[in-house]
């Protein structure tokens, strides 16, 4: 019998637990559906919240190996978005997440008073 290493994982077994979960079903979802499903249909199939489901998606890498076979249905994904398809907005989104590794932009609005900033700068200088 070969010596094995057992390599042991840092994650709690229910962070484990959730994660195949969620990989299961999306890849149930994709060959019942043929598109993924978005984050609230995830939900609804494990219930598990959106917030929890967001975080997995984002740490696991869920269809690494399967990434090449996925990105040949890219082209009609974009197509659907191009078009302007507002049937599944959601799934498409997620495709595009998780597939193709995209990412939102995120912008941060900062108010700038100058009366107050000027009390804030006279009260540090004083």
């Amino acid at each position: 019998m070969k010596d094995e290493k057992v390599q042991k994982s840092t994650e709690r077994i229910d962070v484990q637990r959730n994660k195949m979960i969620i990989r299961n079903a999306i890849i149930e979802y994709i060959n019942e559906h043929t598109f993924p499903p978005s984050v609230v249909e995830l939900e609804k199939i494990v219930k598990i919240s959106q917030q929890t489901i967001s975080e997995h998606i984002k740490e696991m890498d869920l269809f690494e190996s399967d990434k090449v076979f996925y990105k040949a249905f890219t082209p009609e994904v974009i197509m659907n978005i191009k078009e302007g398809t507002k049937k599944h907005p959601a799934s498409q989104k997620l495709w595009m997440q998780v597939v193709e590794g995209w990412s939102e932009k995120t912008t941060t609005d900062i108010k700038f008073d100058p009366k107050e900033a000027k009390k804030v700068f006279d009260s540090y200088f004083s």
